[in-house]
C-alpha cells in the first residue's frame, strides 16, 4: 500500500526498501484508517461465508456482485451433493 502511495523506494527483496516521502493524509487520519478496516473486515467475512456456504456457491458470487442467478448452478461443489 505504501508502493502505491509512492511513499517508498527500492524492494524486500534486495533489502533496500526506505520511506521516501510523507504519508498521505488518506494514510495518517484515523477516521479514514478506521473506515479501510471496516470494508477490510467486512471483505473477510463475506469470504467467510462464502467459505461456509451451504448453497450455491455461484449463486453467492453473483449475489455479491448485484447480479441475478436462478438457482443452483448444478456445477458447484455445493450443487453436486
Amino acid at each position: 500500500m505504501l508502493d502505491r502511495y509512492g511513499v517508498t523506494t527500492g524492494n524486500l527483496e534486495n533489502q533496500n526498501l526506505a520511506v521516501s516521502a510523507e504519508l498521505p493524509e488518506a494514510l495518517s487520519e484515523q477516521s479514514d484508517l478506521d473506515e479501510k478496516r471496516r470494508r477490510e473486515q467486512q471483505k473477510l467475512y463475506t469470504m467467510v461465508q462464502y467459505a461456509k456456504a451451504t448453497n450455491c456457491r455461484r449463486a453467492f458470487i453473483h449475489e455479491y456482485f448485484g447480479l441475478r442467478h436462478g438457482g443452483r448452478c448444478g456445477a458447484c461443489d455445493c450443487c453436486q451433493i
